[in-house]
């Protein structure tokens, strides 16, 4: 048995070399910059061993390479922004991408101020945690790598001392990877491995030692060194390998009524501790969001209230990529433009780019699903009452220019059946009635 499993996977090589973070040295202080974009790119399966992956990773990535944990079903081709694909370009999305029969399947470590508790001196102390929600991760191979900021220096010292890392491992069944996760992810929270997250809004949110958010077959794994500008360097070290066999998520069962319930209890109870200092985060950025908007800030508290319970007001400004805004009134005048469009998250735009989906469904309804914080699905309420009414898209907007070269209206002599200046023919069999027919549209 090879001592490390063969994993099927996508390599995306962008057309721009802008998927991965940049580090700036600004005024003293270290200044992120979040990866760029994907616009257009190509798209390649391979199947290779774990070691191998993350090995040519570590030695050849550049700014154009991504990972996509899922596969396409073509060995290479082009991929497109959503809307423009062809019989030989796809795009980025679930319509392309899908987990497959072992499937690369990766944990994500990163740290977090108030789950500072579950810093591990080390991945193998990480590993070892993960095993306790599920005893086959101990059996299973694991190359992991540290994370694409990890390294950076300033004057010969470490930016940051604890930096996240990224563990990967080949899952023999990747269809099952959604619930396998979903369901290691609430045993760890029973097992106390649980803290509450409080976003930028003043969100609150309950997160474990591996980031629930990533499993998506179509999503991006950033894996070149970050970009690092002048006073800074970058140092990255070695991928650490533990040999092993494939992981059988099969083999972990789903939770029962008794756990389900441990940990919803838990759940809340974290929420619960943390909520008094969601409430300043929140009311310190409603200040600085209505101060950058203009939107008064009683009635953005609203929005966000609304927003906690999945729902998004009528009024709510949303925001393109590009930074700039548009509302639900153009969605629903135009709902064929805007379904399907990737847009930043529509309560923390500042976030990025591509966090949140636009869909339009067929009874006019709206839905936003978010990627920011893990996975979110907002519904359009206008006035209170879920939007449900038909969209407006039959009633279509033309210039003067196209109506002019609009045919005429058609001059019917007898309509359905006859235009005037035509000519028409009445065919059927002998005694069957021609005559009176003809005879019948003659005097109507």
């Amino acid at each position: 048995t090879p001592p490390y499993p063969v994993a099927k996977f996508s390599l995306l090589i962008s057309d721009e070399p802008n998927l991965t973070k940049r580090y700036d040295l600004v005024d003293g202080k270290v200044n992120k910059t979040a990866a760029g974009r994907l616009s257009n790119g190509t798209v390649m399966t391979f199947a290779k061993p774990i070691d191998q992956i993350i090995d040519a990773i570590t030695q050849q990535a550049t700014p154009q390479h991504a990972l996509i944990h899922g596969v396409s079903g073509y060995d290479e081709i082009r991929v497109v922004t959503k809307g423009k694909e062809t019989a030989k370009a796809i795009s980025r999305s679930r319509e392309y991408f899908r987990y497959d029969m072992n499937a690369l399947l990766m944990f994500d470590h990163d740290l977090s101020e108030r789950g500072k508790n579950f810093t591990f001196e080390s991945c193998i102390d990480f590993l070892d945690t993960l095993a306790e929600g599920c005893t086959e991760i101990a059996d299973a191979a694991f190359v992991v790598k540290p994370s694409s900021s990890a390294g950076i220096m300033l004057d010969g010292e470490l930016v940051s001392k604890q930096a996240g890392f990224h563990a990967y491992t080949v899952a023999l069944d990747g269809s099952d990877i959604p619930r396998f996760t979903d369901t290691l992810f609430k045993r760890l929270i029973i097992k106390g491995y649980g803290h509450a997250f409080i976003s930028k809004s003043g969100s609150l949110f309950v997160r474990t030692i591996f980031d629930k958010a990533v499993y998506r077959p179509e999503g991006l794994d950033y894996i070149a060194p970050a970009v690092v500008g002048e006073g800074l360097t970058i140092d990255l070290p070695p991928p650490q390998k533990f040999e092993g066999g494939y992981l059988d998520t099969s083999m972990m069962p789903d939770l029962t009524d008794e756990e389900e319930a441990l940990y919803q209890t838990e759940q809340n109870r974290l929420i619960d501790e943390a909520r008094e200092d969601a409430e300043a985060v929140r009311e310190a950025f409603l200040a600085e969001r209505s101060s950058s908007t203009g939107v008064p800030i009683e009635k953005l508290g609203k929005q966000y209230e609304q927003g906690d319970l999945g729902v998004i007001d009528y009024e709510m400004l949303l925001t393109r990529n590009d930074g700039t805004q548009f509302n639900f009134m153009e969605i629903i005048a135009d709902p064929e433009s805007y379904h399907g469009l990737s847009i930043r998250d529509p309560f923390e735009p500042d976030y990025g780019e591509d966090k949140a989906k636009l869909y339009i469904n067929d009874n006019g309804s709206v839905n936003i699903h978010s990627y920011c914080h893990g996975e979110h699905t907002y519904r359009l309420h206008k006035k209170g009452v879920l939007y449900h009414q038909a969209p407006l898209s039959a009633f279509k907007l033309i210039g003067i220019n196209e109506i002019l070269t609009q045919p005429p209206p058609l001059q019917w002599l007898l309509e359905g059946y006859m235009l005037r200046g035509a000519q028409a023919q009445v065919i059927g069999e002998s005694t069957i009635g021609k005559t009176f027919f003809s005879t019948g549209m003659a005097l109507s």
